[in-house]
């Protein structure tokens, strides 16, 4: 039970650490005019170069 507790607790600690860095990231650029969601790429399926996969596999 306690590597159970353990392994919560760094998964706790792990995200409080990246949600303080991406915040402050988002939150400072916010603050110095930057649309951050301008910055997003929409995924479609014709981005996915099905023939080149292939290849790669070796189907």
């Amino acid at each position: 039970m306690k590597n159970f507790r353990d392994t919560g607790l760094y998964a706790v600690v792990v995200l409080s650490i990246y949600l303080c860095f991406f915040g402050s990231v988002w939150f400072f650029g916010f603050l110095n005019g930057a649309d951050w969601s301008s910055w997003w790429t929409g995924f479609s399926w014709e981005m996915v170069n099905t023939e080149e996969l292939k290849q790669i596999i070796g189907l």
